[in-house]
């Protein structure tokens, strides 16, 4: 890229392409200019075979890519405005898809210019790929990509996605619960779909939460192994069961699965006790049957989970676990 920097405080900002790509190529551009911090998400865009366009709008800014493969190199453009001057870009806009052409059969090869780290950091502003606000964990539900997961994970989000770009949309999002239920927009056919427990087990036992305890930096859940502690409120009010757990803030949402392979709930976040001080390894799961409850009054169907005939080792419940549980990521 060669980054023309805005004049005359006018916000307006042109990147020229030029490199050394096949149609292979090509498309990996397609995707990273898409997740780059200068295009917004919201937009038209499309892949036509050697050539692509991108267009992105926001409360703020606009921004458009073009670029086309021939023979072994890619050439094209970025330019980004801000809103205000988006009447005036429209000529100008023009003006650039009307009068864009190759000067000829050479290329930008950063290869050939030793640069620094400083440099390096230079040519990627505007390009660096956009983080998620926030990630938290959530699992599949049905068999169609379906997802359960927490109220505060979709919420004030210009777009969820779930594995960092399937967008998925919000169906519901019950606050007072602290549940949501999230629907692809293209059907998916998950590896797997939890279980749901139909009640409370009596008595202790060993579970495991999957959930991204590191957010976006692993693209694989962790398995948080604890116990069950019991079905009753800690203060004897509210719908939230105790767990004897030690989890993070990106476990928040995943499902807790039992020795049975049973999904007993979602690990919700830790109320707040006021002056209180809660023992580090006390966590909070929103019960099944709950969960199930409402799901159903959001026509959504969830499967009741079918009993083991022998305990399952700690490997097959992370076995499942990797196979119910996905990233829940907040884009703004």
């Amino acid at each position: 890229f060669v980054q023309f920097d805005p004049a005359n405080d006018s916000g307006v900002q042109v990147l020229l392409i030029s490199q050394p790509g096949d149609q292979a190529a090509l498309a990996g551009l397609y995707e990273v200019l898409q997740s780059a911090s200068i295009m917004p998400m919201d937009g038209p865009r499309a892949l036509r075979g050697r050539s692509f366009e991108i267009s992105g709008r926001s409360t703020e800014v606009e921004s458009y890519a073009f670029a086309e493969q021939s023979g072994s190199q890619i050439k094209g453009y970025v330019v980004s405005w801000p809103l205000a001057r988006a009447s005036q870009m429209v000529p100008v806009l023009a003006a650039m898809k009307g009068s864009f052409r190759s000067t000829g059969p050479k290329v930008l090869d950063p290869g050939l210019v030793p640069l620094d780290e400083a440099q390096r950091a230079a040519l990627m502003v505007g390009l660096a790929p956009r983080k998620p606000v926030l990630s938290r964990s959530g699992f599949y539900i049905d068999d169609k990509g379906a997802v359960a997961t927490l109220a505060e994970a979709v919420t004030g989000c210009e777009r969820v996605s779930i594995d960092g770009g399937i967008d998925m949309q919000v169906v519901f999002s019950d606050t007072a619960l602290g549940l949501a239920l999230l629907r692809p927009e293209t059907a998916l056919s998950p590896l797997g779909v939890a279980g749901l427990a139909s009640a409370l087990p009596d008595t202790p036992g060993e579970v495991a939460v999957a959930g991204y305890s590191f957010e976006s930096a692993l693209s694989r859940p962790v398995m948080t192994f604890g116990r069950f502690e019991s079905a009753q409120p800690l203060d004897g009010a509210g719908a939230l069961a105790r767990l004897g757990l030690t989890a993070l803030p990106g476990d928040l949402g995943g499902p807790v699965i039992d020795r049975n392979g049973a999904v007993l709930g979602m690990l919700m976040p830790r109320p707040d006790t006021g002056a209180r001080q809660l023992p580090e390894d006390v966590a909070f799961l929103l019960p099944a049957p709950a969960l199930a409850a409402r799901l159903a009054e959001a026509s959504q169907r969830s499967r009741v989970a079918e009993p083991a005939l022998l305990p399952l080792a700690p490997e097959d419940m992370t076995r499942i676990g990797n196979e119910l549980a996905v990233m829940v990521s907040c884009w703004r």
